[in-house]
């Protein structure tokens, strides 16, 4: 759990308290969310409805996904940083 939080710091820029915020409250608002939907399709329709509600909700993650998500190469080789001088040089 120590990455996703630096990764998300380190892009950030000058906003990072905003950053940090924004991510505690959206992992404690996950938590909650997940938990009480879950409960809700398992009262309505037992596993039966929980696994389709986990089957709607990987296909609009992943719809998401492919429309935000930069071309990776070209997002890696532009955010990669770039090599310094030396000691050798």
């Amino acid at each position: 759990m120590v990455v996703p939080p630096l990764l998300v710091l380190e892009r950030a820029g000058g906003s990072r308290t905003t950053t940090t915020g924004l991510f505690a409250v959206s992992n404690q608002l996950g938590a909650f969310g997940g938990a009480s939907v879950g409960g809700l399709m398992l009262a309505l329709g037992e596993f039966p409805l929980v696994g389709g509600c986990c089957l709607g909700v990987a296909l609009i993650a992943a719809g998401l996904i492919h429309l935000t998500v930069r071309e990776s190469a070209t997002f890696l080789a532009r955010a990669a940083p770039r090599p310094g001088p030396t000691a050798t040089d």
